[in-house]
C-alpha cells in the first residue's frame, strides 16, 4: 500500500460546515490524488464526513447521503474514521470539535 501523502489545496471557505475548523489540507487513503467534485473526506476535528460540491465547498455528507456510496467507500471511511479516534485516544490527534448533543 502506498503511503498516504497530504496534499495542501485551498477551498472556498476553507472552513468545516460542520466545525468551522479551517482545513487546508487533505490525505489520500492511497496515491498521490487532489479532491476532484465529488469526493468524500472526514474532518479531522468533528469527525463529519463531508463531501466536495461542483465548486469545491464542502458540505456535511447526510446519512442518506453516506448509505448512497459504495459499500467499500463506507467501510474504507468508517476505517478512517476509526483510525482517527484511537489516533486521538493516544493524544496523537488534532482536538475534539464535536458538538455534544
Amino acid at each position: 500500500m502506498t503511503e498516504p501523502r497530504t496534499t495542501l489545496f485551498e477551498t472556498n471557505p476553507p472552513f468545516c460546515p460542520g466545525c468551522e475548523s479551517k482545513l487546508d489540507g487533505a490525505t489520500a487513503v492511497e496515491g498521490d490524488v487532489v479532491p476532484e467534485p465529488g469526493d468524500v473526506t472526514i474532518c479531522l476535528y468533528c469527525r463529519e464526513f463531508l463531501q466536495y460540491n461542483p465548486e469545491m465547498r464542502l458540505k456535511v455528507l447526510s446519512h442518506d447521503e453516506f448509505l448512497a456510496l459504495h459499500e467499500d467507500n463506507q467501510i474504507a471511511l468508517l476505517r478512517v474514521k476509526l483510525r482517527i479516534e484511537e489516533m486521538n485516544r493516544g493524544g496523537y490527534g488534532f482536538p475534539d470539535k464535536r458538538k455534544r448533543k
